[in-house]
């Protein structure tokens, strides 16, 4: 078996410009909204490379005559995101994925392939207990520094075509590539899977090591039980 292909990556879309009477509890009509909202940018790593990449809206030509086009962002980004066997993201199940195929089915695009996703998100409320589950208070408890914060307005220059906010904007998405990388590897040994069996031997059941120094640890209802010595993830193989 070939090792799969493990794309991690975020979004940083628009806010959406509308007409509203209210500041706190709006209620906007749809013939009120004047720009809906598109992609700023994506940036994301294969896992095992340490380069990170990043398609933005100010990349492509069609962006000096129409600044809240995405079109060819969602091209160049359905490309990449087709190459993989797994997907990556904090929260990519109910916000990226879904946004990104908002914007697919309203550019009149196709659908990227269906891909297994591994949520971090997900992945902090199913097995962990943590005091909050946000990206940065996550990766934080568990000793990483370095988190970029960006500045007050930033979205709305970007919206309003400011170079210099866009880059700066790259450079926040690029920073939380890093982060969810972190956060990754981290969760995965807790997490629950059955052992793999490759060229008739036992590896770790946890995708990121792999490694075939196990050790058993009982069995019970029909289930072999290993440890991994490296990583220290448990799975099992049914006997």
């Amino acid at each position: 078996m070939e090792e799969p292909k493990i794309l991690i990556f975020d979004e940083e879309i628009s806010k959406t410009l509308a007409y509203t009477f209210d500041f706190w509890e709006a209620r906007i009509n749809p013939e009120d909204i004047v720009i809906p909202w598109f992609m700023f940018c994506i940036s994301y790593r294969w896992y095992g490379q340490k380069k990170i990449n990043n398609i933005s809206i100010i990349d492509f030509p069609r962006y000096k005559r129409d600044k809240y086009n995405d079109i060819e962002l969602l091209k160049a980004f359905s490309k990449v995101i087709n190459e993989a066997d797994v997907l990556v993201g904090h929260n990519i199940t109910r916000f990226d994925i879904k946004k990104l195929n908002a914007r697919l089915i309203l550019k009149g695009l196709p659908p990227t392939k269906h891909t297994e996703t591994l949520d971090t998100l997900q992945m902090c409320r199913k097995y962990f207990g943590f005091t909050h589950n946000s990206l940065g208070a996550v990766a934080e408890a568990l000793g990483y520094k370095g988190k970029t914060n960006n500045e007050k307005g930033l979205w709305r220059k970007c919206f309003e075509g400011d170079l210099n906010a866009h880059k700066k904007m790259i450079k926040y998405c690029n920073n939380d590539i890093d982060i969810n990388t972190f956060v990754f590897e981290k969760l995965m040994p807790f997490i629950k899977n059955r052992m793999i069996k490759r060229n008739g031997e036992i590896k770790c059941q946890n995708m990121l090591c792999g490694s075939d120094n196990i050790q058993k640890r009982g069995v019970r209802n029909g289930n072999q039980k290993f440890s991994c010595k490296d990583c220290g993830s448990w799975g099992q193989i049914k006997l």
